[in-house]
């Protein structure tokens, strides 16, 4: 997939550019409004992001005269204004989805992910087969038979944008229109050199067919299953497939990249890395002073009576891509706190003098903000029901895949690397569980002392102990504690939040718990926030790609479903259900946008017990929901 990002600030241009370069895109980067039109103009792409807020043309008019030239391409917005009037404004200038600042890269990946199933739904799967060629995209694997074949990143993408387009020509321009970004562009003999080391790869993996043809003239495509006839005969591709040919006068090429100088032809094992989320992050960092400096400049020169129209512009400016990159970046509260300061800088030049003492005021909370760690908590964490998690670990790796985790269960997630910021997020917010690294300090015994304090403090606490080893010593370390739960590395961290999940509901009281499984966070909080104060516990889904080990886990009385989400829609989970012999009782209340005959038939077919149409009668499914529970507490057998 090859992504534009419109987008003016540096910082989370370049975090999205590693999340997203991370899972096999190709991103291209334009910092203005009329470069990303230019761009768009020149180059193909799958999806444009695009920022709302862009020097030289806004996002709203680039969208719109996308849409007028013709331009069919999925946009997604990004914005800070999130009322809903901005918002409409967004998607009625031609954008198909949008997303508010701050935001969670993972859940741009995912909604991009949905944009591109839209236009292509043939390959909403994860894996890409030809014949016993697997390609798990997710994992980034490819296997033949019980043998894993591994590539360089250009490899798995070529291989990847075959296996997506099977009756699809690409010439070696489309190739390194596809796979490389602008400010790489190599020569075509490097797609010539990078198709024979894909050849060779397979071949050296134990596939016996070459899976690949040349088309004299025309470039490569995915050949034929071995078996099944192919339309262009192996007579029309040149004797040696791996020289480059001319193309064919009667062939329409792609015009040659504009402005491109090649490169020198690069080693495909050794492709450039792209910068590491971990490195973004500290670039993010090392910038904060000097975007701090321009509201300090702007704060002083308005306490003098000196501030100019110019920079007030600029420290709003300043101001509002803070808002958007700081709460990404894992300081919330400093997101907010700049929206205030962004907000005061917003009003009609001349500001007044007294603004300059809030505006003071404000930065130095902000500064206070800054000097506490990032915490990485889902926007969805504010949801009623959702469970807040505190998780004592220095790994960084790994508590940033926790992260990623807790977002797709819809957990918030709040991160310590050492005991004393622990003991801050506990004084800030009293999680519901608590995972903690026994080697969380360079001495077990001082995480064994905070174990004690935890009893003390907080006896009610749920807490995991998370070793780097499995041995008895610690294992008998942490007996005399309230430990629930001892678990070694290493853990995915989907089994760990499975784990977590136990836990907190072995710390409730008997009550009956309902799934709630809906891609939407509005939805979420709104059914969630009904059922609570109903007494009825509930456990929020935000993907259903986890779907079955949460129903595992949680063991759900109830589950509210949504139809239509991405990676799988409703209907396929209660036919899945359905099917099987222990859940296969479970009531299932669909709730659902569509209110046609049909849309509600399939539901009833597939095995809903009810439909509900959004916005949901709440008295009605509250009732509904009452008469099943109490019919489920008689019938039901123990999960």
């Amino acid at each position: 997939m090859k992504v534009l990002i419109v987008e003016d600030d540096s910082d989370l241009a370049a975090l999205l550019s590693a999340t997203l370069s991370k899972h096999n895109c190709v991103v291209d980067i334009a910092t203005d409004g009329e470069m990303g039109l230019a761009m768009v103009e020149e180059w193909d792409y799958d999806i444009i992001v695009l920022d709302v807020m862009l020097p030289k043309r806004d996002g709203i008019a680039v969208c719109r005269q996308l849409r007028r030239q013709g331009c069919a391409t999925p946009i997604l917005m990004l914005t800070a204004q999130s009322s809903t009037e901005d918002i409409v404004t967004g998607l009625d200038a031609g954008a198909d989805d949008y997303v508010t600042k701050p935001f969670e890269p993972q859940q741009v990946l995912a909604r991009l992910r949905a944009l591109q199933r839209r236009q292509t739904p043939t390959v909403a799967t994860n894996a890409l087969t030809w014949g016993e060629l697997v390609f798990d995209t997710g994992l980034r694997q490819v296997t033949y038979g019980q043998q894993e074949i591994a590539f360089s990143p250009k490899e798995y993408a070529l291989l990847d944008l075959l296996l997506r387009n099977p009756k699809r020509n690409f010439s070696r321009s489309s190739i390194i229109d596809k796979l490389w970004t602008i400010d790489e562009a190599p020569s075509e003999a490097t797609v010539t050199n990078l198709v024979k080391d894909l050849r060779r790869k397979l071949k050296q993996g134990g596939f016996p067919d070459d899976p690949i043809e040349t088309l004299h003239g025309l470039g490569y495509r995915l050949k034929e299953l071995p078996g099944k006839p192919s339309k262009l005969t192996q007579e029309t591709a040149p004797a040696d497939p791996d020289l480059p040919q001319p193309i064919a006068s009667a062939t329409l090429a792609q015009p040659p990249l504009p402005d491109k100088t090649p490169p020198p032809l690069p080693t495909l094992d050794q492709d450039e890395p792209h910068p590491t989320l971990e490195q973004v992050a500290e670039r993010f960092q090392g910038s904060l002073g000097d975007r701090l400096a321009v509201l300090d400049m702007a704060q002083t020169a308005l306490s003098q009576g000196q501030l100019t129209a110019d920079l007030q512009t600029q420290a709003r400016s300043t101001a509002h891509r803070l808002t958007g990159s700081l709460g990404t970046f894992g300081y919330r509260q400093g997101s907010n706190t700049v929206r205030a300061i962004e907000h005061l800088l917003s009003e009609p030049f001349p500001l007044q003098p007294e603004h300059a003492q809030r505006i003071a005021s404000l930065l130095t909370t902000l500064r206070q903000q800054l000097q506490q760690p990032p915490s990485f908590e889902p926007a969805s964490s504010t949801m009623a029901g959702m469970q807040h998690v505190l998780m004592v670990d220095a790994d960084e790796g790994f508590t940033r895949g926790l992260a990623i985790a807790a977002t797709n269960l819809s957990f918030s997630l709040a991160i310590a690397p050492d005991l004393a910021t622990a003991h801050y997020r506990l004084a800030e917010h009293l999680p519901n569980a608590l995972v903690i690294n026994l080697g969380a300090t360079v001495s077990q015994a001082e995480t064994l002392a905070f174990l004690a304090d935890l009893g003390s403090d907080f006896p009610s606490l749920p807490v995991l102990v998370l070793a780097d080893h499995d041995t008895l010593e610690a294992r008998t370390a942490v007996i005399p504690y309230q430990v629930q739960r001892f678990v070694t590395k290493p853990i995915p961290p989907m089994e760990l939040l499975a784990i977590v999940t136990q836990v907190l509901a072995e710390a409730q009281p008997h009550t009956d718990t309902a799934l709630i499984v809906d891609d939407d966070p509005m939805t979420l909080k709104t059914l969630s926030g009904l059922l609570l104060a109903h007494g009825i516990q509930t456990t929020c889904l935000l993907h259903p790609a986890n779907f079955w080990q949460v129903l595992q886990a949680v063991k759900p009385a109830l589950l509210l479903l949504d139809l239509e989400m991405p990676d799988c829609d409703g209907i396929k989970l209660c036919k899945t259900i359905r099917q099987d012999a222990i859940y296969r009782d479970l009531p299932i209340l669909v709730i659902t946008v569509h209110n046609d005959a049909e849309s509600i038939q399939q539901a009833f077919v597939a095995g809903a017990d009810e439909v509900f149409t959004k916005p949901v009668p709440e008295n009605m499914l509250l009732t509904r929901i009452h008469q099943y529970l109490n019919r489920r507490r008689i019938t039901a057998p123990t999960l």
